[in-house]
């Protein structure tokens, strides 16, 4: 967040310090920090079967969530995070799902049930990545590979929706939020995260709805 700083005891209302405001895109890519706006989340579910039916037809989805746009006025479903470390990250296991599913980068790609295996195996390695970096007391890198891992595993939706293996599925999803658990021990400014109550809110719907989606119960995370 960017501070005006005040250098005069002037204490008239021209002379205020201004509100603080949300930085602006210049200012994030500077700082190599990026927000991600969920809002649209709640409200675009038509848009995002209309993309899904799209990639079905040919193509490959683009990432759901805003990358270099300023940030809305709305700021109450943004979250901030590191860029490079984040989305560098995303784009490599993206690469990797490219590759395991049999697809390429021509800009055409095809998923069905045969998918969801390679691409839990993927999400298995990445969970198992940022697991590593939290044990070794690295807990920023961990959340940006958790984070980036997020990214893709509701982008490419289809390892959960379209699979013949629910008890994989779970396992990767008890997995993941017993990761998330641990990363949020972390306090953030450790973390380089801004907005942790919107991100458990939009990792808790993300995991419920996969839960419903095969009905089975695991250990859910809690919040902080």
């Amino acid at each position: 967040m960017v501070r005006s700083m005040a250098g005069t005891n002037n204490t008239t209302a021209e002379a205020a310090t201004p509100a603080a405001s949300s930085p602006t895109a210049e200012e994030l890519l500077a700082n190599d920090r990026a927000v991600i706006d969920f809002a649209s989340g709640d409200e675009d579910d038509e848009v995002e079967e209309d993309e899904e039916d799209e990639a079905e037809e040919g193509g490959e989805r683009p990432a759901k969530r805003q990358r270099q746009e300023p940030p809305a006025n709305d700021t109450s479903k943004q979250v901030e995070v590191p860029r490079k470390a984040t989305f560098t990250r995303a784009d490599k296991i993206n690469k990797t799902i490219m590759k395991v599913t049999g697809n390429d980068d021509s800009g055409f790609s095809m998923f069905d049930t045969s998918s969801s295996y390679p691409m839990m195996m993927v999400y298995k390695k990445e969970i198992a990545a940022s697991r590593k970096l939290l044990t070794a007391k690295k807990p920023q890198d961990a959340f940006c590979i958790a984070m980036a891992a997020y990214l893709s595993m509701q982008d490419y939706d289809v390892w959960y929706h379209d699979t013949e293996d629910p008890r994989g599925v779970e396992l990767v999803f008890t997995a993941y939020y017993k990761l998330w658990n641990d990363i949020f021990k972390s306090d953030d400014a450790t973390l380089g995260l801004k907005g942790r109550d919107v991100l458990i809110n939009v990792l808790s719907k993300f995991g419920n709805d996969v839960k419903d989606d095969h009905e089975y119960n695991f250990p859910w995370f809690a919040k902080a």
